[in-house]
C-alpha cells in the first residue's frame, strides 16, 4: 500500500471513531501497565521512555500526568480535566495542561521535552523535541481538525 493511502485511511479512522460516547482509540495500541498504574484499564497504557502512561482509567478516575486520579479529588481533576460522560478519560484540558491520548498533562513537567513543547487552550501545538540521548517519541497528527495534535510512535 502506498504511504499516502495509509495516511488517508488512518486519518479517516481517527475522524470516524472520535466521539465522547465511545473510547477514543480503537487501534489496539495499548500495553499492559503491569500494575504500574493503579486503576488503569487493561492494555490502556503507553510507554514514554521508562514510564507507563494510562490512557483510560476505571470508573471514577481520569488520567492526569499518566496516572489515574479520582474524580472526587477536585484539587487534582476538577479544574484540569473535562471528563468524558461515558468513560475514564478526558475530552478537554484546562490551565497549563494539554490533552494527550485522553489524559491531561502538565506543560511544566517532563512532558514538555518528551511529548509537547508548546500548548494553547489545552491542546498541544508543537511536539516535544526529545531529551539528551533520546529522540522525540511523538509526531504531528496529519489531521489538523483533530483534538489530538501529536501521536506517539507506533500507534498510528
Amino acid at each position: 500500500m502506498r504511504p499516502f493511502s495509509l495516511s488517508l485511511i488512518s486519518t479517516c479512522l481517527l475522524t470516524v471513531f472520535f466521539s465522547e460516547e465511545v473510547p477514543i482509540y480503537h487501534n489496539g495500541f495499548g500495553y499492559s501497565c503491569k500494575d504500574a498504574v493503579l486503576n488503569c484499564l487493561q492494555d490502556k497504557c503507553l510507554i514514554n521512555l521508562t514510564m507507563f502512561l494510562c490512557t483510560e482509567c476505571t470508573s471514577g478516575h481520569v488520567p492526569i500526568n499518566g496516572k489515574c486520579v479520582s474524580i472526587k479529588d477536585q484539587a487534582g481533576t476538577g479544574s484540569v480535566c473535562v471528563k468524558s460522560p461515558t468513560g475514564g478519560w478526558c475530552t478537554k484540558c484546562n490551565g497549563d495542561y494539554f490533552l494527550f491520548y485522553g489524559g491531561c498533562y502538565n506543560l511544566d513537567s517532563p512532558w514538555k521535552k518528551t511529548i509537547c513543547h508548546r500548548a494553547e487552550n489545552g491542546l498541544c501545538k508543537e511536539c516535544g523535541k526529545g531529551v539528551e540521548g533520546y529522540p522525540s517519541l511523538v509526531f504531528t497528527n496529519p489531521n489538523a481538525t483533530s483534538l489530538e495534535a501529536v501521536f506517539t510512535v507506533g500507534t498510528q
